[in-house]
């Protein structure tokens, strides 16, 4: 009982640190497709700036947690983590809104010739038909805070009600940043692939309803 008790603890974590970050699957992927490139360095500054929001967020919850019962801290964190997954699955708007900037950048870089090219490839979808040979654009250091600051909200709101729920709030955060890393880098690796798009709209949805789960989870627990 006393092993099984961690390992419940850390899988609820993990899946709380998963889903925190699925909506960064879909920005890296939408920038990937627009030939904008999140660098390592720039990668590793938003994962640094979502560890320290998201513990941020979660110490304040252990201060909450201090001046109220503890089922009172538990109902009010599982239902912060039932709230945070349907706005990220009816929502999602900071991905739809990066998407939308994205496929405007693309618009604007295509020459005539790339517009006649895309009518004789109508079966692929206007995205994905970016030019081989176009270079990519590196995202600079403010573009880096801004997105880095919008990404951690989710993560920040999750881990509010993980800490409210009795989380760890150092595990928590690294495991948050963590995947904050992997999550875009493995976005921005598919970009160039047909699933791309697809993957990206659906992985918002995805963490929403695993976030929904885990709050129902946590109610229950």
């Amino acid at each position: 009982m006393s092993f099984s008790a961690p390992i419940h603890k850390l899988t609820i974590l993990l899946m709380i640190a998963l889903a925190a970050n699925l909506d960064n699957f879909g920005v890296g992927t939408a920038y990937g497709i627009a030939k904008r490139q999140i660098s390592r360095g720039s990668n590793f500054i938003i994962a640094l700036l979502a560890i320290g929001l998201t513990y941020t967020a979660m110490a304040f919850g252990r201060v909450l947690v201090l001046i109220m019962p503890s089922w009172v801290a538990n109902l009010i964190g599982a239902l912060v983590i039932v709230l945070v997954g349907i706005w990220i699955y009816w929502e999602a708007p900071l991905t739809r809104l990066l998407q939308r900037y994205c496929n405007r950048l693309l618009r604007r870089r295509r020459s005539p010739t790339e517009h006649s090219a895309k009518k004789l490839s109508s079966g692929i979808p206007p995205a994905l038909q970016s030019p081989p040979f176009e270079q990519l654009q590196r995202v600079n250091l403010r573009e880096t805070f801004v997105l880095g600051v919008s990404l951690a909200l989710n993560a920040m709101a999750g881990g509010l009600g993980a800490s409210l729920s009795g989380h760890n709030p150092v595990t928590t955060s690294l495991a948050v940043g963590v995947f904050s890393y992997i999550t875009i880098d493995l976005g921005q690796a598919i970009s160039g692939t047909y699933l791309s798009k697809r993957l990206g709209v659906l992985a918002p949805k995805a963490a929403g309803l695993l976030l929904v789960v885990i709050g129902i989870y946590e109610l229950f627990d």
